[in-house]
């Protein structure tokens, strides 16, 4: 039983590296946004992207380590969680025990930072989209109602007002 549990040790250890790095990324990719570097946040969506593969590949390893342990204590690996794991293998070795629950609450705190960090990088997105937006129809001409501030022959149309990207005579 111990070599199992010690190769979810480790697997979940990997986890944690993995989390840690999708973390940075992250944060990578909001300070490239605010800078609106666009070569820099296809490069932090390129290594974020890499991140959740090995992240997916090392969670098909947790679930295999998962089953096997549920195959060796004879219990339905659905109903096998963690904290379940942790409360058995206490009995046998407190150290081991603590040591899944030490990397489990880093996991834990891990998986809701990326989280948190990356809703704050979409909203960002989000608002200067909006923004882009909103300067396209001004540009266009299309921000407030009254035409367009110019005629064909490029001549400052009377009367023509309101917020424009180009609204003053050089």
């Amino acid at each position: 039983m111990s070599t199992r549990i010690l190769d979810l040790l480790r697997n979940l250890r990997e986890l944690m590296g993995l989390y840690h790095q999708l973390l940075d990324s992250v944060r990578t990719e909001r300070g490239a946004l605010v800078q609106a570097d666009l070569k820099s946040i296809h490069e932090a969506t390129g290594v974020k992207e890499a991140l959740l593969a090995m992240i997916q590949q090392s969670e098909l390893k947790r679930i295999q380590i998962v089953e096997a342990i549920s195959a060796d204590w004879i219990e339905p690996a659905q109903g096998l969680t963690l904290t379940r794991i942790i409360e058995r293998v206490q009995g046998e070795n407190l150290k081991l025990a603590d040591q899944l629950r030490s990397v489990f609450n880093a996991l834990t705190v891990l998986v809701g930072r990326v989280r948190e960090s990356n809703v704050e990088n979409q909203r960002l997105v989000e608002e200067s989209l909006k923004h882009v937006n909103v300067m396209k129809k001004n540009v266009l001409g299309e921000g407030q109602p009254g035409g367009p501030a110019y005629d064909r022959q490029g001549q400052r149309k009377a009367g023509a007002g309101g917020a424009r990207f180009i609204a003053q005579e050089a």
